[in-house]
């Protein structure tokens, strides 16, 4: 692969990181928020003041069952009204490097007349942004998209869920070693599940929205403060047998390895070492991350 080639190759990959895509390094310090109130600590961070339509409890509604244990959701027995504006906030304090923030949940809404929408604020909850759409540097999965949309053009989940649904979204700050659009990221993680319908009659007994739980993680790699921008001297670089060979580093043994390909998905993980074999593997560009929790390596190699 000529040298224009694997120029072109990075432009691409630098370029092209605000795609939607989730990265994962591994969790650490994550904190989960039930819906069961008497935990105090995770009642301090669920605001509900002022709901009308959001209960928690166990749902006696057909679509969402009746063993879904304490969750919370548009009410736990009765449809969704019309002209609903409702809404809980979540507020896990402080942000830091790459947060990811996942819930699981069913929706059962009349499509495109009513629907649940993830907003989160940057000044304390005066003002609130869609998490689709306002912000290029807000990473969903399995989330709606700027397609999927109320009838007003709103994003929001709405029709059916088809059972339960794992959701993720991430603040993302840098990957292996970019910072991007600071300006519409928040200080804090201030969240809002809103839910919303119109004036049109629900005759078919709709569920709504039941979320069972929320949970924020802080990737293996977030405590980082300084980037080590040192490129390690991988061997053969290209490589014609799929075999790449790592130099020894202080303190290896605690640190763990990522290799993507050039698009971003995870093509191994795991204990740093010194001699990477990736079988059956296309020929292309491939970049590593080294991470210890502190420190970080990163660089890329190309398999022939």
């Amino acid at each position: 692969m000529n040298k224009l080639l694997l120029a072109v190759l990075l432009f691409f990959i630098y370029s092209t990181l605000s795609a939607q895509q989730i990265f994962d390094g591994e969790p650490r310090d994550s904190t989960v928020v039930h819906f069961d109130l008497s935990d105090t600590n995770n009642s301090k961070r669920i605001d509900t003041t002022g709901c009308n339509l959001w209960q928690t409890g166990n749902s006696h509604k057909p679509y969402f069952g009746n063993n879904t244990g304490i969750a919370i959701m548009t009410d736990t027995a009765l449809p969704y009204p019309v002209n609903a504006n409702d809404w809980f906030t979540i507020k896990f304090g402080a942000r830091t490097l790459n947060n990811i923030i996942s819930f699981s949940h069913k929706y059962q809404t009349e499509k495109g007349k009513a629907g649940g929408i993830v907003e989160y604020s940057q000044d304390g909850g005066v003002s609130w942004n869609n998490i689709v759409g306002y912000c290029s540097d807000i990473f969903t999965q399995d989330f709606y998209s700027k397609n999927d949309t109320l009838e007003n053009g709103t994003p929001a989940f709405t029709g059916i869920s088809n059972g339960w649904i794992y959701s993720r979204f991430q603040f993302f700050d840098y990957m292996p070693a970019r910072t991007t659009g600071a300006g519409c990221r928040p200080d804090s993680i201030f969240l809002r599940f809103r839910f919303v319908s119109d004036s049109s009659i629900n005759t078919n007994n709709y569920g709504g929205w039941l979320i069972d739980s929320i949970k924020l993680e802080q990737d293996y790699y977030t405590a980082i403060n300084k980037v080590n921008k040192e490129v390690l001297k991988v061997y053969p670089n290209p490589s014609y047998d799929d075999v790449i060979n790592f130099p020894f580093i202080p303190d290896e043994k605690i640190y763990y390895m990522h290799v993507t390909n050039a698009i971003g998905t995870e093509v191994w993980k795991g204990s740093y070492t010194h001699r990477l074999h990736l079988a059956n593997k296309p020929a292309g560009l491939y970049l590593y991350r080294i991470s210890n929790g502190t420190q970080i390596y990163t660089g890329h190699f190309v398999l022939e």
